[in-house]
């Protein structure tokens, strides 16, 4: 399989290809200029009036040619721009729109953004830029010591030497100075995500009065951002200097032994002449290199984390030929293995469960018993190490995961809005959802009045991640989201922890007339929220320490019945 980088030069070929045959072609229009240019000016004298003519005629042909061929390359380098942040996306996007959650529990968010915002630009500016100048400096460089070495071969070999002696004074300069400028990519990402930190928790720094703290924190950082800034910029400057002395120096050395082969009488004046007009054109397309040097800096310190998000594998996969979706939708988990990765002590050891259709099954346990993991295995975000977990007669693992995912609507903990409208959100799962059923679920999930109370009513912005609304208030439009969803299988994740004791008797009226009419799974640590569940299943470890219907597990005297008894104690 080939690398990311490797494939994307690959695609990107043809473009690069035609970026660079232009560029030749300016330099060809260079070097003509010079020719040109020495015939006008030694035939000042000699030549007639239609000769010098026609000199100046191609020299304006000359110069208009170059001035579209020069248009053409911006024009087709953007180009070359926009297709390499296409692809590059396509390839960097593609992990994160699996199926599963894998990429997200191994990258924090400040490094995706900075890999997929930052690394892409920088690796933009790397094909695109640097790529074509440093494959357009070795192209043109051949090609103007080949037509000076036809004219005069001493002059070639001068123009070569010195060629050849920039990048090997570049080398050898940076191999001194590589260790100063390796650090400033690594200060850039820690001052971003202390500062993504600080931005998403400000609410909590203030109250625990430790914005002092992480500010003096985040100066740390920046100083130290600033510091490594100053010795990358230092060290660019020293080798831009370096480079720009290389080339003035083969420039005027080449000159002057010309100037004085010239006076001896062993060269043609014309030949100097030449050398004065073709020698720069040598060094043009280094010089515009050393423009653009510092995206390959770049570029090598982002490709490591780009790669790697490139690379990554999915977990989960839709079957090749998924399974006809089965009419009902009783789940059964059968001898259900999982740990997480790097972990050695499973988290579920051969665990069995059935929840039955259209019943309500509640799940209750202490924290980090494995409830909402269980949640996600029968979503399929994740998938066991062994076992299977069956909707109907059928593995989900052979069902198609959006076909599968219609049937199940999830409201989580942490609820999730996007920066938009109520309306927007609330037609997240159902796109063409008419307004009398938003106006429905929103009755159901006791939001109507406070909805039609607001002056934009169903087009109020809800800030970002609904900042601008109450926990309570976020927790009930994601309980409406799901309503509206109206899929067979429905799973609440400790949906009331946010309520009051009034919105939480609504929602309970809620789902006691949704039981019967759906595959109703919950968790709760309010016993009085699952009362009326049909069966309760008390999770441990990862293992089941008790299931049975409430009356049952009451009379059993287990966990269940303990639990119950503390909270009326305390009630």
């Amino acid at each position: 399989m080939k690398s990311p980088s490797k494939l994307l030069t690959a695609q990107i070929l043809p473009a690069l290809t035609l970026n660079l045959l232009s560029g030749v072609l300016i330099t060809v229009s260079y070097l003509l200029q010079a020719l040109l240019f020495t015939q006008l000016i030694i035939g000042l004298n000699a030549s007639t009036s239609n000769t010098l003519m026609t000199l100046i005629v191609m020299l304006t042909g000359n110069a208009l040619l170059r001035a579209v061929l020069m248009g053409f390359r911006a024009m087709q380098t953007e180009q070359l721009a926009a297709n390499v942040r296409t692809r590059l996306r396509l390839q960097l996007f593609r992990p994160l729109l699996t199926p599963g959650f894998d990429v997200m529990q191994h990258h924090s968010a400040a490094k995706l953004q900075a890999t997929l915002v930052e690394g892409v630009e920088v690796m933009e500016g790397f094909y695109s830029r640097y790529l074509p100048a440093l494959l357009l400096a070795l192209l043109s460089g051949a090609v103007t010591v080949i037509t000076l070495a036809s004219f005069d071969l001493l002059s070639g070999a001068i123009l070569l030497l010195f060629l050849v002696t920039c990048p090997v004074m570049d080398h050898l300069f940076m191999r001194q100075q590589r260790r100063h400028i390796v650090g400033v990519f690594a200060a850039m990402q820690h001052f971003a995500e202390d500062l993504m930190d600080a931005l998403r928790g400000m609410l909590t720094l203030k109250a625990c009065n430790a914005v002092p703290r992480f500010r003096a924190k985040i100066a740390d950082h920046a100083a130290s951002l600033r510091l490594e800034s100053m010795k990358t910029l230092r060290v660019t400057m020293m080798r831009g200097g370096i480079t720009r002395f290389v080339s003035l120096l083969g420039t005027s050395g080449l000159l002057i032994i010309n100037a004085w082969r010239t006076m001896q009488g062993t060269v043609d004046p014309a030949l100097l002449l030449l050398t004065l007009f073709i020698t720069w054109e040598a060094f043009r397309p280094i010089l515009q290199l050393e423009t653009v040097f510092h995206t390959l800096w770049a570029a090598q310190e982002m490709r490591p984390a780009m790669q790697e998000l490139a690379a990554s594998t999915a977990t989960l996969h839709d079957p090749d030929f998924p399974h006809p979706m089965p009419a009902g939708n009783t789940l059964h988990l059968k001898a259900i293995t999982y740990r997480w990765p790097g972990q050695h002590q499973p988290l579920f050891n051969n665990l069995t469960l059935t929840i039955a259709e259209n019943r309500h099954t509640a799940f209750i346990g202490p924290s980090g018993s494995g409830k909402s993991m269980l949640f996600q295995l029968i979503t399929r975000f994740i998938a066991p190490q062994s076992g299977a977990i069956f909707l109907g007669d059928e593995p989900i693992s052979e069902l198609s995961i959006a076909a599968f995912r219609r049937r199940i609507s999830w409201v989580s903990q942490q609820v999730f809005l996007i920066d938009g409208t109520l309306a927007e959100n609330l037609r997240l799962g159902r796109p063409d959802v008419t307004e009398a059923e938003i106006w429905q679920a929103l009755q159901q999930a006791q939001l109507a009045e406070w909805v039609q109370s607001l002056p934009q009513r169903l087009n109020t912005l809800v800030g970002e991640n609904g900042g601008l609304l109450s926990g309570g208030q976020r927790q009930r439009l994601a309980i409406a989201r799901a309503l509206l969803k109206q899929s067979p299988i429905l799973i609440l994740d400790e949906i009331t922890s946010n309520l009051d004791v009034v919105n939480e008797a609504a929602i309970q009226r809620v789902i006691s007339s949704l039981s019967g009419h759906c595959t109703l799974i919950s968790i709760a640590h309010r016993l009085n929220t699952i009362a009326q569940a049909d069966h309760i299943v008390v999770l441990q470890d990862g293992d089941i320490i008790e299931q049975g219907s409430p009356a049952r597990l009451k009379s059993e005297n287990g966990y269940y019945a303990s639990l119950l008894q503390s909270q009326e104690t305390i009630l």
